[in-house]
């Protein structure tokens, strides 16, 4: 599980999957920034654990596209 303790600055998207016929192709979707707010993100743990009940999201961090996304970032992980 992943807590993203969000703040003006964004950069996470999720990866939202194609049709299964292959007809609309996978896509990245930006994850909206909502100040003092916690996003969190199930891990692929969680998912088998609650036997699919809740999703793992494939994710990833986007670079900086203007110069309100090129602030800087803080990560800290802890692994348990």
């Amino acid at each position: 599980m992943t807590l993203l303790f969000q703040r003006d600055v964004g950069g996470l998207q999720i990866l939202l999957p194609g049709s299964p016929d292959g007809s609309t192709p996978a896509t990245w979707l930006d994850a909206p920034v909502v100040d003092d707010t916690v996003l969190v993100n199930i891990g692929d743990a969680f998912d088998f654990w609650t036997g699919g009940k809740f999703k793992s999201t494939q994710h990833r961090v986007s670079l900086p596209r203007n110069a309100v996304e090129a602030g800087p970032r803080y990560s800290i992980a802890y692994f348990l």
